[in-house]
């Protein structure tokens, strides 16, 4: 793991990337497991989500809990795609994302590794589906992977902001996933043309022309296309307060 990324974000994207401890898994099974709260892995996520808190001033997040998905089949596919768009300098430079995740530097060390890890907010029902489907994000359709619209953020606010997630109130959910971006396509409009209507139809013409993803690099948002190019790690449940 590149040394320019700092303590917390190190451990969780190797932590990300790690097989459970399990005995035997089968090609293609999902293993999915709480995360005990005195693990290093949960230390390291209690450190990130503190410094979610840090990025807007005056809001503490707390971990309630939290589970780990692993699906061995789904994590190589993807580092081997992250492997193979370094060679080809097929993906985005990391060094052009600026958003508030920059600042500890964690997207300017995972270039090395052409993958980030990122924050998606959505509905708690597909939260949980995305967590235990053997397949992720491509769902249960066989052949060509089908085009998706997935929408993840390098920081927790940004995230919940795009999807609408209440502050206050019942406990919140949120996944942690890695992404490679593969072949992206640099959009120059703000952020919150993605709430434009028609928007859907553009992304698919992109995926269509061979796009895997599309980078709003000033406020650190992806829209990943491909979902082979997304897998979730970490399901959360949080809770948010005024400090």
């Amino acid at each position: 793991i590149p040394s320019a990324l700092p303590p917390p974000q190190v451990g969780l994207l190797d932590a990300a990337l790690s097989r459970p401890r399990i005995t035997l898994q089968e090609e293609g099974e999902t293993v999915v497991s709480p995360l005990e709260p005195a693990s290093a892995e949960a230390r390291h996520l209690d450190g990130l989500f503190d410094h979610q808190g840090d990025a807007v001033g005056g809001v503490v997040y707390e971990i309630l809990r939290c589970v780990k998905t692993y699906t061995a089949s789904l994590q190589r596919k993807l580092v081997l795609a992250a492997t193979r768009d370094r060679a080809l300098e097929a993906s985005t430079s990391l060094s052009e994302i600026s958003g508030r995740a920059r600042g500890e530097s964690w997207a300017q060390g995972a270039e090395d590794l052409g993958l980030l890890l990122v924050f998606h907010c959505g509905p708690p029902r597909s939260l949980a589906r995305w967590v235990s489907a053997p397949r992720g994000f491509q769902g249960e359709e066989d052949g060509k992977a089908p085009w998706r619209r997935l929408v993840f953020s390098l920081d927790l606010p940004q995230a919940e902001s795009l999807f609408n997630t209440p502050t206050h109130g019942d406990p919140s959910r949120a996944l942690l996933c890695t992404i490679a971006l593969g072949r992206s396509y640099s959009e120059t409009a703000p952020v919150e043309t993605l709430r434009q209507p028609g928007c859907g139809h553009r992304f698919r013409s992109l995926f269509r022309r061979g796009y895997d993803s599309v980078v709003f690099p000033k406020a650190g948002v992806f829209v990943v296309l491909n979902p082979q190019r997304a897998v979730p790690v970490y399901l959360v449940e949080y809770v948010r307060t005024t400090a």
